[in-house]
């Protein structure tokens, strides 16, 4: 029997909800940062440039299940990617300094000739070791 957890992702038989995570606030600083240069100019109408970003950030989620990666993007969950976990035979993180300091990342996973990119991620060394640790027990 399938059922979903809080955030909408619809878990399988005998999964279960390991991590979850999304994307960081910071990724909106570049558009807020062009929406304060042009807020006189424009008579704030330029506060219009932070909607889609703002919107990615809210509905974008990532989550680690005792079987697979989902992500999922959209206002109501209309992009959803989906890796087993199995699949995967690299991943890798990276951080710039700034984005270490303040818990922002990029995670990659290679599955295949694919790689599949998160970026702008909240906490991507707790997700990558949910990753790591899930990986772990299914191999033991």
């Amino acid at each position: 029997m399938s059922r979903h957890d809080s955030a909408g992702i619809l878990l399988g038989e005998g999964e279960r909800m390991i991590c979850r995570t999304g994307r960081h606030p910071a990724s909106l600083l570049p558009f807020a940062a062009i929406a304060l240069l042009l807020l006189v100019p424009t008579y704030g109408i330029s506060l219009i440039l932070l909607i889609p970003p703002l919107v990615q950030m809210k509905t974008c989620s990532y989550a680690v299940t005792n079987k697979r990666i989902l992500v999922k993007n959209g206002m109501f969950g209309r992009n959803l990617v989906e890796i087993q976990l199995g699949d995967i035979f690299e991943a890798s993180i990276g951080e710039s300094p700034v984005g270490a300091r303040f818990g922002m990342g990029r995670i990659e996973f290679r599955k295949g000739q694919e790689t599949i990119r998160f970026k702008e991620i909240k906490n991507p060394r707790a997700f990558m070791s949910s990753v790591m640790r899930v990986r772990m027990e299914a191999s033991a």
